[in-house]
């Protein structure tokens, strides 16, 4: 299955189709191994980045292309609903890392 930037293609300058799509850096946790754990790996990584610092943060962004770049269009429609209707599987971590961010920055401002 095709990840949502494999499919968006634009023409070059030249007239070209070209494609948008680039390759994920390698991740010396998955040297030789299926993609998939890299793929909910990134996925996980971005939403706690976005929680955590902002979604429009460089790092997050890079999170986010490897994400959508590694993972099947069906499979972050699907975890999408999950986080709407807080049933992700690793949604508690993120309520946790969210409630832990807002505590420290509550006793920084006191």
């Amino acid at each position: 299955t095709r990840s949502k930037m494999a499919d968006e293609d634009f023409e070059s300058e030249t007239g070209n189709v070209e494609s948008r799509y680039a390759t994920v850096p390698f991740n010396p946790r998955f040297p030789y191994t299926n993609q998939t754990r890299h793929c909910w790996a990134g996925f996980v990584e971005y939403q706690k980045c976005a929680a955590t610092a902002s979604e429009d943060d460089p790092q997050c962004q890079r999170l986010k292309n490897t994400f959508e770049t590694l993972c099947p269009y069906q499979w972050l429609e699907e975890w999408g609903t999950h986080m709407d209707n807080k049933v992700f599987p690793a949604q508690e971590i993120f309520d946790q890392e969210v409630a832990a961010r807002k505590d420290v920055h509550h006793h920084h401002t006191e």
